[in-house]
């Protein structure tokens, strides 16, 4: 992430967070997500997801071009 700081700045401030396609093991941006609000319901959508303990996650084991219109018609955003 070229601009980890101004990443780290506006993700603290979602209201909600989507990870989509990707392992979460490439550092520092995979850290990204230790930033966003804890109330914030985060959606991570790979066909392999890699294991994350978070409080409001929701897993959609699928690829992205299922998986984010299936969020999007699922919780009505």
């Amino acid at each position: 992430v070229p601009n980890l700081e101004r990443a780290a700045t506006i993700i603290s401030t979602a209201d909600e967070v989507w990870i989509v396609g990707t392992s979460m093991q490439v550092y520092p941006a995979a850290g990204l997500i230790d930033f966003a609000p804890k109330d914030a319901p985060v959606f991570y959508i790979d066909p392999n997801p890699a294991p994350i303990r978070r409080k409001n996650l929701t897993i959609i084991t699928e690829k992205a071009s299922i998986g984010i219109p299936n969020l999007i018609k699922k919780y009505d955003l």
